[in-house]
This record gives structure tokens, sequence and C-alpha cells, in this order.
């Protein structure tokens, strides 16, 4: 039976990278690491982890752990982190790594269901895929800089490991038996139109789309969102926009999503207050 090692970035006293409300890259790392290793498990797969909790190891240690095993596969587990417009996910491979890159670009094409901005698959000399003797891959699972991919990397975690255990499975030849399901009302093709408009048109044409997106009524208090909504809103009525008439996810699309729509829109009114300001 396939043997998977699971690694898990930073811990102990590197956090990784810090993002908005102190989320720490190095607990969404362990914890979706953890949830991944019980669905591989649940498939018959042997699973070992470089930590399963909060603790510093070297990255030397790491490949060398998964080495000595005799690991198959090894996946490294990480956030992104910049200024707070970087979006998006991206895998790497190590150079001239067919097989690597291969698996990178499987999770990827799962990862885009909770977050379309796919930054590619791309190759780097990072100690654990260079020291590692086996196929590995090393995944950046979203910006935690980012308000809309800081919100799924902190509530969306099963659905993230869901989504990578899926494609590591379907690489091993392993059928997936995974009950998670995306909570998408949207089509695909309703996003990339939003997400094109956002691109074409006017600031006013976009807002008036994610107006209507978001239309489909409130939810009851306490929701995770509120707090996003809350701050998008502050923002546009300081810009002189009207605020999103909706506080919160109901049926329209997943909650990833519309924090996605919302920092689109943000987007969208700087580009065009920058545009304006150099005219």
């Amino acid at each position: 039976m396939a043997k998977v090692w699971l690694d898990a970035g930073h811990g102990g006293h590197d956090p990784g990278a810090v993002g908005r409300r102190s989320l720490k890259e190095k607990d969404v790392a362990l914890s979706v690491v953890l949830r991944i290793g019980e669905i591989l498990k649940s498939h018959g797969v042997i699973v070992a982890y470089s930590r399963t909790d909060d603790r510093f190891i070297p990255l030397s240690e790491r490949a060398r752990m998964a080495n000595n095993w005799g690991a198959d596969i090894f996946v490294s587990e990480h956030c992104n982190s910049s200024h707070f417009l970087a979006e998006g996910i991206e895998a790497f491979a190590y150079p001239g790594s067919k097989e690597g890159a291969k698996l990178a670009r499987e999770i990827l094409d799962e990862l885009k269901k909770i977050n379309p901005v796919d930054r590619g698959v791309k190759f780097g000399d990072f100690a654990v895929l260079r020291e590692t003797r086996m196929l590995a891959v090393l995944v950046e699972m979203g910006f935690i800089s980012n308000i809309g991919d800081s919100a799924y990397l902190a509530n969306e975690q099963q659905r993230l490991a869901e989504l990578q255990a899926t494609a590591i499975l379907n690489h091993l030849n392993i059928k997936p038996n995974i009950t998670g399901k995306d909570e998408i009302d949207m089509t695909k093709a309703e996003l990339e139109k939003l997400l094109d408009d956002r691109d074409k048109a006017l600031t006013s044409k976009v807002l008036r789309e994610v107006t209507r997106l978001l239309n489909p009524g409130d939810v009851k208090d306490g929701h995770w969102v509120d707090l996003d909504f809350k701050e998008l809103n502050e923002f546009l009525e300081a810009n002189g926009v009207p605020p999103i008439v909706s506080t919160a996810h109901n049926n329209t699309c997943t909650r990833a999503e519309v924090i996605r729509i919302n920092n689109l829109t943000r987007k969208a009114i700087e580009s065009s207050v920058k545009k304006q300001d150099s005219k």
C-alpha cells in the first residue's frame, strides 16, 4: 500500500506567516494536514507526519524522516503571504520533476473549487523538495494576508483537506469516497462572468453585479463572515459607494466565494480610484 508523508509547515517558535485576526500559518497547516491524514488512512493509505502538534522541526530533519520512513509521496502544506491584494493558490515541485508537477497540478485542480484564482504550478529549490528522495510537492493553500483567502483558510479547513486528499487518492489510482460537497448554487459560468466583468467593467457596474448576487436575504446573527462584510461596507461608504445589501452568505454561493467577491469589489474600487488619480 502507498505511503504518504504529510508535512505541516513551520511550528513551535516559528509561526510562519501571520494573517488577519492573528491567524497563523503553522496552525492552518497542521489542522489541514491532520485532516488529510485521516481521510487517506480511511482509504487504506499508510500515513506519517513531520509533526502532529505545535513543535518546530528543521527542514532537513523533515526530509530525513520521510526518507528513512520510505515514503512514496511527500506533501508539504503552507499558506502564502504578501500585500493584501495578492491572492490565489499555487503549488511547487522540484525542478525537473515531471511527476511532482503532475501531482501539483492535480492538487490545484481540486483546490480551484474553493479558490478559482490559480497561480499555477511552479518549480522551487526548497529543502523539503530538494532533500527528499520521493515524489514531493509543496502546496500554498492561499494568501493568509488576503481578506478572501484568509476567510476560507480559517473556516474551510475540512474542505481544504477533502479536496487535496481527493487529488492524492486519484494520483494513487484509489477511488475517493469523500462525502464533502461545495455549497455552490451559483454556476461556474456565472462566477467566471462575474470575475470577467470585474476585469472589463467600471467599478459601478461591478458593484451592481455583486449587489444583485448578494441579495437573497440575511441569515441569523453571528455568522463568521459578518465582520468582513462590515469592514467592506465601511470601506465602500468612505468612498461614496452604496453598501452591499446582504450581510452574510445565504444560498447564492459559498461563504469563501462571497468573501472573494467582496475582495474583488474592493480591488475594483481601488483600481478605479488609481485610474482617476492618474488622469
